[in-house]
């Protein structure tokens, strides 16, 4: 009994020896960046159904010459409704940068509700509001939650990512990502 539990451990401690000899010898995989805004810094082409339920904006109808904010949002969200109310209080700062506030969300209505609380359309660089028909932001920046704020410049490159846990939606930040991408250039 003493030599079948001596080889069975002889045997065990071969195997281990042999697995850390593979793990050894295999290359470890490359990290991979799986979203597409580090590897393609245009404006990703997207649709959005406004909401009056017919009208239809193309990203191609983006021009250069102003810089751009992608704002994705949940009409429900209490991030999404602090972080726009933020925004509100110091519109004028931003003035020159073209919003377009993207959901993921169906219902005209709670969009429409959310339009109305915020009185978004008082605001004339919000240039269009409604449902990513082809959830094109979730695609491209894989966002964990909402709000998302993907800012380009007026070349409309892509400047920045704005979200919770990194660089956090704020006038403020927004000036500062474009003023600090203009000295680059």
């Amino acid at each position: 009994m003493f030599r079948f539990g001596l080889l069975f451990y002889v045997l065990l401690a071969f195997c281990f020896f042999a697995r850390a000899q593979q793990s050894e010898q295999r290359p470890a995989a490359p990290a991979k960046d799986t979203a597409a805004y580090t590897r393609d810094t245009a404006i990703p082409p997207f649709t959005v159904l406004l909401t009056d339920s017919t009208t239809v904006f193309s990203s191609a109808d983006i021009k250069p010459g102003n810089p751009v904010a992608l704002f994705y949002f949940s009409p429900g969200c209490g991030h999404c409704r602090r972080a726009v109310e933020e925004l509100r209080k110091e519109m004028r700062s931003i003035r020159d940068v073209h919003f377009y506030f993207l959901t993921n969300t169906r219902n005209t209505t709670d969009i429409r509700a959310f339009c109305k609380e915020h009185h978004l359309e008082r605001y004339k660089n919000i240039k269009a509001v409604g449902t990513d028909l082809n959830y094109v932001f979730l695609s491209h920046f894989s966002p964990r939650w909402s709000p998302e704020l993907a800012l380009f410049d007026s070349n409309l490159k892509f400047v920045a990512l704005l979200k919770p846990d990194g660089i956090t939606i704020s006038a403020e930040n927004i000036y500062n990502c474009l003023h600090n991408s203009d000295e680059k250039q």
